[in-house]
C-alpha cells in the first residue's frame, strides 16, 4: 500500500474502565476518516456498556449515565464502525488499548481485525520526539 494512496480512519474510543478482559466496555467509539483527496467522514457514538460506568473512568472521559439512556448496544455499533474504517488504515493513540476493548467487543469475530494495518500514534510519537516527558 502507498502512502499517499491510503485511507487512514482515525479512532478513539472511550470506556468504563482500563481492563477490558475484566469486564470494562466500550461507552463511546468515534472515527475520522481521511481518503487520498482529502475528503473526509465522521463516524461517533455513544455506546450502552450494559454495566456501570466507574466514577474515575467519568471524571476523565466526561460521559455521565443519563448521557447513555438509549445509547445502542455495542453488537449493534462495532458492524456499523468496521464497516466505515474497512479499507482504510487505523490510526489511534495507545492503538493497543483501544484495539483490546475492540477485540473483547468483537468476541469470536475478533479475528476480522487482523485484516488492517494500524498505526499507534503513541509510539510514533514517542519515536519522533524522544525524551519528552509527557506524550
Amino acid at each position: 500500500m502507498r502512502l499517499k494512496e491510503a485511507s487512514f480512519s482515525v479512532f478513539d474510543v472511550e470506556t468504563t474502565g482500563l481492563f477490558p478482559y475484566s469486564g470494562d466496555k466500550i461507552c463511546e467509539i468515534g472515527a475520522l476518516r481521511v481518503s487520498p483527496d482529502g475528503d473526509t467522514a465522521t463516524f461517533g457514538t455513544l455506546v450502552d456498556p450494559e454495566r456501570p460506568l466507574s466514577p474515575e473512568a467519568m471524571s476523565v472521559n466526561g460521559i455521565t449515565p443519563d448521557m447513555l439512556r438509549g445509547a445502542p448496544a455495542i453488537d449493534d455499533v462495532l458492524p456499523e464502525f468496521l464497516e466505515f474504517v474497512k479499507g482504510s488504515v487505523l490510526v489511534a493513540y495507545n492503538a493497543p488499548f483501544d484495539l483490546g476493548f475492540i477485540e473483547c467487543a468483537l468476541g469470536s469475530d475478533a479475528d476480522s481485525l487482523r485484516y488492517f494495518k494500524v498505526i499507534d500514534a503513541l509510539r510514533l510519537a514517542r519515536l519522533l520526539f524522544p525524551g519528552l516527558s509527557r506524550y
